[in-house]
């Protein structure tokens, strides 16, 4: 029995030792493939956070060109607002050109037809000169009124010498010889009228003042042959000056009560200004005509306007405008020979 233990031992401390030995053995190529494998799996751990980092990274920047899109987007759609804006502005400056261009043609046309009769009226009224370029003027009426034209057109017919005549002294523009004429029409009107008749003569540029010792709207008697003298010493004293605005004279009609009954209008042409007298650019001849137009709707009715017409050189549209005023107030245009006044 105990020969048998002791066998029995000594096999478990054989088949012990045997295991013993195999544990303690190391295989260094197994090692190595593990330690290769552990590095690639540390290797792959980095690379998926640099590639987490990266999506996270990228999403931020589809998010940002996203938002550059809208904004693109809506600049593209704004500026296409703008051209089509752009294109129905040029498309209604077209029609706007295209309706001035016809209307301009029309006023043409009618300048045209009325200068015609302005003519067929000088041949069968007034003739040719001297004594008979007046015989159209009608110088009754018991309240006279003179309208002189005072602007600085008044220097001379000519535009290239109105503005030399203005750089002299206003001693030597007093001088000019169309103002000199100016002068001698309203004298031989006012030496005219008749001795029971009372009248006033006004100068207007783009203010309207009276000439001699009566105010605005106060008549003088025609038979004070003192008053007379005062009024024509002022009126030699006047230098034509600045713009004109047939307004500032029209308007000063229903200053006189009782009413004029004779208007006599000497004037160059249309107006420069018109209710507005502050402005110093240069006006067109369609700016004109409107301040023409809107001037004569202050005339009272019943009062006849009669216009001695002293005219700018290339303004061909002063005769037919002032020939109409006369025409639709019971007045003339007279356009004197060179040689009235004597």
């Amino acid at each position: 029995m105990a020969c048998g233990f002791g066998a029995v031992i000594l096999i478990y401390i054989t088949i012990n030792h045997g295991t013993v030995s195999e544990g303690v053995q190391v295989d260094l190529q197994a090692m190595a493939e593990v330690r290769k494998i552990e590095r690639a799996i540390e290797a792959e751990k980095k690379n998926q956070i640099t590639i987490k980092n990266t999506l996270t990274l990228t999403d931020s920047e589809i998010d940002s060109t996203e938002r550059n899109i809208e904004e693109l987007l809506k600049k593209i759609k704004d500026l296409a607002a703008i051209q089509a804006s752009i294109k129905a502005m040029r498309d209604s400056e077209q029609e706007t050109v295209k309706a001035l261009a016809e209307q301009q043609k029309k006023t043409e046309e009618e300048l045209k037809r009325l200068q015609r009769m302005l003519e067929e009226a000088d041949e069968s009224e007034y003739g040719g000169g001297g004594s008979q370029a007046v015989t159209g003027l009608n110088m009754g009426g018991r309240r006279i009124l003179i309208l002189l034209d005072s602007s600085a057109s008044m220097l001379d017919s000519k535009i290239t010498l109105i503005a030399q005549r203005r750089a002299l002294s206003e001693a030597d523009q007093r001088l000019a010889p169309k103002w000199q004429r100016a002068i001698r029409i309203v004298e031989w009107i006012a030496k005219n009228i008749p001795e029971e008749a009372s009248y006033q003569i006004i100068e207007f540029g783009t203010q309207v003042n009276a000439v001699g010792p009566a105010e605005l709207g106060n008549w003088l008697k025609a038979d004070d042959p003192k008053i007379f003298e005062d009024v024509l010493t002022e009126l030699k004293r006047l230098t034509p000056k600045g713009g004109g605005s047939l307004h500032s004279a029209f308007a000063a009609l229903i200053k006189f009560a009782p009413l004029p009954d004779n208007v006599f209008l000497i004037t160059d042409g249309l107006p420069t200004q018109g209710a507005i007298t502050t402005y110093s650019g240069g006006v067109d001849e369609s700016e004109r005509i409107d301040y023409f137009a809107e001037a004569i709707k202050l005339i009272p009715p019943s009062v006849p306007v009669q216009t001695i017409l002293l005219p700018l050189e290339s303004e061909p549209s002063a005769a037919p405008n002032y020939w109409v005023l006369g025409y639709n107030t019971g007045g003339i245009l007279l356009t004197p020979a060179k040689d009235w006044p004597p």
